[in-house]
């Protein structure tokens, strides 16, 4: 137990306390999170414009939906507090309001993004080979929307009772530089049980998931004869844009799961070396905003909008070009 609370501590402590970052590492972090709001703002618009395509009809990409608002709110709120102390070296106001705050505000957005995919991924295989329970309005309410709200709700309640309403002794920060880690760590028990709840479930659900969809995919496709090519073909594409996504995304979680759990229960020699620590800071800030990126692989509307929009464009250069040389 007492291990598990020093590494506990020790990750807080890397999420809340400022790590000294370069210019050259804070820049690139900074950068990418510009493009991604980008991106991000650009899919809002995208989605809005086509509200009644790719959301009112299309039941699997409301989860989508909110995932990438998810993420807006992660750069535009949490990750911008976090560049602000990297730069400065220290949290500009450390009050106890704004520190509780922003501890559950990182929590809760981060649990949420998980817990999103996790129930996407689920959903995902009913969309595709159980679409007749969606008919049934209390069906669709039961496996579909009461889920989504869960995850809406559930890590912003959780977090809220741990980081306002638990009844212990927050650190002192009166004269601190940087906001110090939720009283919560102090507590064992609720240390493993946020770890295992909101990290190792939520990433062993999508994998799983993952795994036994394309496989049933890769199945339904060996059933499927020669005269339907263009079904074989759309089967697989659809297992690439899975197989795409999945990676991705775990790629982008799995890191600091994974040395989190293998410290918990074997050895705790990762985190003293700087490099990997460095790594996994860089990683877990680089998550949350590479979602509308990742999201682009599910929702293939705006890239083709974008795609004949150039080739327009390009369409028009060459007409210009070649007017203005008849001309000439």
């Amino acid at each position: 137990m007492k291990q598990i609370l020093r590494i506990a501590n020790d990750t807080l402590d890397n999420i809340y306390s400022p790590l000294s970052l370069s210019n050259k590492e804070l820049y690139p972090l900074l950068s990418f999170e510009i493009i991604s709001l980008v991106c991000t703002s650009f899919l809002l618009v995208f989605i809005g414009f086509n509200w009644r395509i790719l959301v009112v009809k299309t039941f699997s990409n409301h989860a989508i939906l909110l995932l990438i608002a998810t993420s807006f709110l992660y750069m535009t709120l949490d990750l911008l507090l976090t560049l602000n102390s990297y730069y400065f070296g220290y949290a500009q106001s450390s009050s106890l309001l704004l520190c509780s705050f922003w501890s559950w505000m990182d929590r809760t957005l981060v649990c949420t993004s998980l817990l999103l995919v996790a129930t996407a991924s689920v959903q995902r295989y009913a969309f595709l080979f159980n679409a007749h329970l969606l008919r049934v309005r209390r069906t669709r309410w039961m496996i579909h929307y009461i889920p989504l709200m869960i995850c809406m709700i559930y890590p912003a309640m959780f977090f809220l009772f741990l980081i306002i309403f638990y009844p212990c002794q927050q650190s002192s920060i009166d004269d601190a530089v940087y906001c110090s880690t939720p009283c919560y760590f102090q507590n064992p028990i609720l240390i493993s049980i946020d770890c295992i709840l909101h990290s190792v479930i939520p990433l062993v659900t999508i994998i799983s998931a993952h795994m036994i969809l394309v496989c049933r995919i890769i199945r339904s496709m060996f059933r499927l004869n020669c005269q339907k090519i263009p079904l074989w073909k759309r089967q697989k594409q659809l297992i690439s844009r899975l197989l795409t996504f999945f990676l991705c995304y775990v790629a982008a979680w799995s890191p600091s799961t994974v040395v989190f759990a293998l410290e918990t229960f074997t050895s705790p020699t990762f985190r003293s070396n700087q490099s990997i620590m460095k790594f996994l800071d860089y990683m877990s800030y680089i998550s949350c905003p590479a979602q509308p990126f990742i999201c682009l692989f599910i929702i293939n509307e705006p890239i083709y909008f974008l795609k004949i929009k150039l080739q327009d464009l390009l369409q028009r250069c060459s007409k210009k070009r070649r007017a203005i040389s008849v001309l000439s």
